[in-house]
């Protein structure tokens, strides 16, 4: 019976994937479960198939029933019920589908092992219980629940927990959670808002991939690491402030959210991302959108990146081509010209520039890199620092330079190396 169980789960999870692996989906990070049921006798009482852990209480292994409304018991036999075995519930595994739509779960249950409740399409209403302290992998994946409140009692959600609860549109987290991982909410088409207790550290990898109508994500104090693809995909995200003490923004954290968003529309400037100087890493493409015209990522037409000076965000800006502004360089002076905004419009596929003034400039130049030389393509007055490009070919890159004339000189000094004034202007 435990190999079919075995068998059967591998399947389950190749269909719903398609043949992917959740990334880590198996691996623990510091969860400890004492009591064990493998090569457990399994007994039976009533509805279900139990065993006995090595702590003496029971852990549910099997729901033989087909009531649609469940009430665990909190004890058989004498003992108490602790631990929901893997597919208890689980719809593939079973050869009438479980129809159950409603499920209270006891206060003596302390663990939900993984995919618990996979796939019960039906089910609605779940009630947890207040001493629940862990939730495994893919414990509630693809089924039909529409809220849930997760007692603050849990430390441990696995990565995959809520994999593909297409209906589900509230959860609350438990204050005591230190990480979303990988894979917990991607897939919940119906999320609308989540607020992120403020002692989560980590955000990982695709935790909220694909989330189209989230719109309203409360990120915590005590954040250090987005990781990658966190929230792409996520097409209604508004105004987003990455909190001071994050050091890594992942590989497609917040990409591709023009995919399905205002299609059609022209306006694609409302939204802001800001990011503080604690950030020291920013992945490849994190604000970028996958264009199947030039079969190529293009910086998001949606975000303007705020960052501040000589920081990681303001060189990621810099290069990538994603609209830009400085939060902290307005009316300083510089030693040179530094571009702190960047708008392109792609109605007319124009960029507007503006740079730092600088001491003593009688006038700016605004260079382009063509067939490895540098040639100047505008003069502005030295009173004059915002340029608007003239009319730009679509699809293509081109390397920039502002450069000031002091004292009758050009300053040209290290022109080829990174200084603040070098960018990319990337046609959209």
């Amino acid at each position: 019976m435990n190999s079919k169980k075995i068998i059967s789960g591998l399947l389950a999870l190749s269909f719903v994937f398609g043949g992917a692996v959740l990334p880590n989906a198996a691996v623990s990070t510091g969860a400890v479960i004492s009591a064990s049921a493998e090569d457990a006798e399994v007994l039976t009482y009533g509805d279900y198939d139990y065993t006995i852990l090595e702590d003496g209480t029971v852990e549910i292994a099997k729901y033989n029933g087909t009531d649609e409304v469940v009430e665990i018991p909190s004890e058989i036999d004498g003992k108490a019920v602790t631990s929901i075995g893997a597919h208890v519930f689980d719809e593939y595994d079973s050869e009438e589908f479980v129809k159950v739509t409603s499920i209270v779960i006891p206060d003596s249950v302390t663990v939900i092992k993984e995919f618990a409740f996979e796939n019960c399409s039906r089910l609605e209403n779940i009630t947890l219980p207040k001493n629940l302290k862990y939730i495994g992998d893919c414990a509630f994946l693809g089924n039909g629940i529409k809220s849930i409140v997760i007692p603050d009692s849990v430390e441990y959600i696995k990565g995959g927990a809520f994999y593909s609860c297409m209906k589900l549109e509230s959860i609350t987290l438990p204050k005591n959670l230190k990480n979303i991982e990988d894979s917990t909410f991607e897939d919940c088409n119906s999320l609308t808002g989540i607020v992120i207790p403020d002692g989560v550290e980590v955000i990982g990898r695709s935790a909220f991939k694909s989330c189209h109508v989230l719109s309203d994500v409360t990120l915590p104090k005590n954040l250090i690491n987005i990781g990658d693809s966190a929230f792409e995909y996520c097409n209604c995200l508004g105004d987003i402030v990455i909190p001071d003490g994050v050091d890594y923004i992942g590989w497609h954290a917040f990409a591709n959210v023009d995919s399905y968003f205002n299609s059609g529309s022209k306006n694609y400037y409302n939204y802001s991302v800001t990011i503080p100087k604690s950030v020291t890493s920013i992945g490849d493409n994190a604000f970028s959108d996958f264009s199947m015209a030039s079969n190529a990522y293009k910086p998001s037409r949606r975000y303007t990146i705020k960052c501040y000076k000589d920081t990681a965000a303001h060189s990621y800006a810099l290069y990538s081509g994603n609209n830009f502004e400085v939060i902290d360089a307005d009316g300083s002076k510089t030693k040179y010209p530094e571009v702190i905004k960047e708008e392109y419009s792609s109605n007319f596929h124009k960029f507007r520039l503006t740079w730092t003034a600088v001491e003593g400039a009688e006038q700016y130049g605004i260079a382009v890199k063509l067939a490895g030389k540098w040639k100047v393509q505008a003069y502005v007055d030295s009173d004059t620092t915002k340029y608007v490009t003239p009319k730009i070919t679509a699809g293509q890159s081109y390397q920039t330079v502002i450069c000031a004339k002091v004292n009758g000189k050009w300053d040209t000094s290290n022109i080829d190396g990174f200084d603040g004034r070098k960018f990319h202007l990337v046609v959209r």
